[in-house]
């Protein structure tokens, strides 16, 4: 029985040396093919998520943000008491562009912000700047004004309010409140508000033209 035995093993040596190469091949074919595919089917969500590669750098890159845009003082729901003289304007626009102040007519360089039931309100940085002058008190004929410094050479001016937030030289964002409504004694008649003037390169813009607009537009709205 060995001896027979040991005859077959002897006459398929070569046999079975072949089936021996053919089966560990297919065994490392498969190792290789299983873990080739392997970070595929990771990223497919089989390895319990998808495999994020951080940048070079190491820092997690930083979206555009949009450019900045003109807001409005107030927050609140509002009536506009003083509108910007334009002689463009219906005649309406232009009979409350003029303000009375007892011996003479002024007119009105920018717009006049009040809440529906003339009470007061917190009053907002309209664009990014640097503050550059606060005056006035609330006895004065306009209350407080701060005048504020933006980029391509505007500036924005608000005055009648009855207290100040900022100081000269603070650098400040968009909706950052900068004081609260008062009254002007030039302005009876516009009640509680605040005045907004918005100028470039001594040019007085409408700020209703403004709302919405990034800096770069207003050269478009400036007459």
């Amino acid at each position: 029985m060995n001896n027979n035995f040991k005859n077959f093993l002897k006459e398929k040596k070569d046999l079975l040396i072949f089936i021996g190469v053919l089966i560990v091949t297919f065994i490392s074919v498969i190792s290789i093919a299983s873990f080739a595919t392997k970070p595929d089917e990771e990223a497919a969500g089989g390895g319990g998520g998808v495999i994020v590669t951080p940048p070079k750098d190491g820092n997690t890159p930083i979206e555009p943000q949009p450019a900045p845009t003109f807001n409005l003082p107030i927050r609140e729901s509002y009536v506009v008491t003083r509108e910007f003289f334009d002689l463009d304007g219906d005649a309406s626009v232009l009979a409350n562009a003029v303000m009375n102040k007892g011996t003479m007519f002024v007119e009105s360089k920018g717009i006049s912000f009040s809440k529906e039931n003339n009470s007061v309100f917190d009053v907002y940085n309209v664009f990014p700047g640097e503050v550059t002058n606060v005056s006035g008190n609330d006895e004065s004929l306009e209350g407080y004004t701060v005048t504020i410094k933006h980029e391509n050479d505007v500036t924005s001016v608000y005055s009648s309010l009855s207290s100040v937030n900022v100081n000269i030289g603070d650098k400040i964002d968009s909706n950052v409140k900068i004081g609260v409504s008062g009254t002007s004694i030039n302005d009876l008649d516009a009640g509680i508000h605040v005045h907004l003037e918005i100028i470039q390169n001594d040019i007085y813009i409408n700020p209703k033209n403004t709302i919405g607009k990034e800096i770069s537009e207003l050269a478009s709205v400036v007459k």
